[in-house]
């Protein structure tokens, strides 16, 4: 197989349809659910869906650890993900099938935290995977882009699928036909991919397991890598807050409609993908922390100025918001570009495994702060489960959307110019 051809860098990528599709869904309207139709306290299910986030975290590293080190005639990365191709679609899909009880959250908490349990299975190995692929730098960007265009796929299913069928007296039903379709996604996806990429030779040679101490320690002594982690979970905390009340400024602060609602987001989400190509010419050309810097402040500032401002009931400016956005959001795939050249410069250039599972650990603990986070601000600007917010509460919405999101976005931009050029990142990916 040549991997080099584009014909074949697409199998890569559509692993990572159906959960980041799945993660999309979860993100917009998992919260949202929970309140408006399980009647869950705002502060109790974001704390809910954060203690599943922090378990998802745990859980990243020591599956990244395994997958560099166990042995299989199909490989060290394929064997779990066909393990979470097959249990994720059943947890996820029984989530939405929980009645509205004094007891639902504790039944939908414990099958989110199977649900993303099976997502790590997936998603830390085929990080690694495209690692594993090529160590041609221009070979691992097209694999990148390819995962992050399939990426964005999902991101337009895990919108368009429940914003298809969601309908107002049909609510319960309409995500119950989302998680299973998304479901099915997943399977034959990630089966896909697994089977096109089974061969060991692609995916690396094991490593010898260590400690979890010891493995901290070594990726602690990368000082690129913490830079950039760090960066990275600042930006992070912004997005997650964004996702997890989208649906709740465009539904109660400019009280669009569901079909407005959706239209935006799918918007949003087709900018990213036809802005990948760009910022991939881009990358080719000019320093990647300064490409993220300005990228991301500017989304951040941006953002801070415009959300609250916008009238009620008008559905073009979130529009143009979407589009400029987009633009905007797009370089952020370049992120895995650099953590894989920072793994290269480092003294274990086959160890993605581990320094992806890191990646995502610090990633989701930020996601669930900021879950978390946002259950907690919606209790204390007066948002009540199951009753429209007064005007008062749709005002503090604007804010949370606004500059509650993009104060993180814009210091995560600001540690990015911590960030090691592309002429210095061996020598600082080596602690040197």
């Amino acid at each position: 197989m040549t991997l080099t051809k584009p014909g074949t860098l697409w199998l890569y990528g559509l692993g990572e349809w159906g959960p980041s599709a799945l993660e999309t869904f979860f993100r917009i309207n998992l919260l949202i659910y929970c309140t408006d139709v399980l009647l869950i306290a705002p502060g109790a299910a974001g704390l809910m869906v954060a203690v599943g986030v922090i378990w998802d975290a745990i859980t990243d590293p020591w599956i990244g650890k395994l997958s560099d080190s166990s042995l299989s005639r199909f490989g060290r990365r394929i064997p779990f993900m066909v393990l979470g191709a097959i249990t994720l679609p059943i947890s996820a899909s029984l989530m939405f099938f929980v009645p509205q009880s004094s007891t639902s959250i504790y039944s939908i908490g414990f099958l989110y935290l199977l649900s993303n349990t099976s997502l790590t299975l997936i998603n830390v190995p085929h990080s690694a995977l495209g690692g594993d692929i090529s160590k041609q730098d221009s070979i691992r960007q097209k694999i990148y882009a390819w995962r992050y265009l399939f990426t964005i796929v999902g991101l337009l299913s895990g919108i368009a699928i429940p914003g298809l069928l969601l309908e107002q007296d049909q609510r319960v039903q309409s995500y119950q036909a989302a998680a299973v379709i998304i479901g099915s996604i997943i399977l034959l996806g990630t089966l896909i991919c697994s089977w096109f990429f089974r061969d060991p030779k692609l995916q690396g040679q094991p490593q010898t397991p260590q400690r979890g101490i010891a493995q901290f320690l070594k990726l602690r002594s990368n000082h690129a890598f913490l830079i950039l982690v760090v960066a990275y979970l600042a930006a992070t905390i912004g997005q997650a807050i964004n996702s997890a009340t989208a649906l709740y400024y465009y539904r109660y602060r400019l009280q669009l409609e569901e079909s407005q609602t959706q239209g935006v987001l799918i918007v949003f989400t087709l900018v990213i993908s036809l802005s990948i190509v760009i910022w991939q010419k881009l990358a080719e050309r000019y320093d990647l922390r300064y490409l993220l810097f300005g990228s991301i402040f500017s989304l951040g500032l941006i953002g801070s100025i415009v959300y609250p401002m916008f009238p009620v009931s008008e559905v073009w400016p979130a529009y143009s918001m979407a589009v400029v956005g987009g633009i905007l959001v797009g370089s952020i795939f370049l992120m895995d570009v650099a953590l894989a050249n920072v793994v290269d410069a480092g003294d274990e250039p086959d160890s993605y495994g581990r320094y992806f599972g890191f990646w995502k650990l610090s990633a989701k603990v930020s996601r669930a702060l900021a879950i978390g986070l946002a259950g907690l601000l919606l209790e204390a600007i007066g948002f009540e489960s199951g009753t429209k917010p007064d005007a008062e509460t749709r005002s503090y919405l604007g804010f949370i959307f606004g500059p509650g999101v993009g104060v993180f976005f814009m210091l995560g931009a600001a540690l990015m110019l911590k960030f090691p050029s592309t002429k210095e990142a061996n020598k600082v990916g080596k602690g040197s």
